[in-house]
């Protein structure tokens, strides 16, 4: 669990839901796709979520996902992950 966002079987460990919104617009960019679990977690694949600027996925944490490599220009996205508990002394890198 945890890892690099381009793991195929990566999940954000220990947090209750991850929040993403794409900052970009789609044209200022090539690759970078977000990719999540298709149907079940288990040897399922991977298909794309197709965001526009300004479009969230909200989702719980241990859902399979990931980015592919960006190939050109410049993408920007907002992550945050919600924690269960209270607030944290530490950022997730310690």
């Amino acid at each position: 669990m945890g890892g690099s966002v381009s793991d195929p079987e990566h999940r954000d460990a220990g947090s209750l839901l991850t929040l993403t919104v794409l900052l970009s617009p789609p044209e200022d960019y090539s690759g970078a796709e977000l990719l999540f679990s298709a149907g079940g977690e288990a040897g399922g694949g991977l298909e794309p979520l197709r965001l526009r600027r300004g479009d969230g996925a909200l989702f719980p944490s241990e859902k399979r996902h990931n980015v592919t490599p960006l190939t050109a220009g410049c993408r920007r996205s907002f992550v945050l992950e919600f924690w269960a508990g209270g607030a944290n002394v530490y950022n997730r890198h310690r």
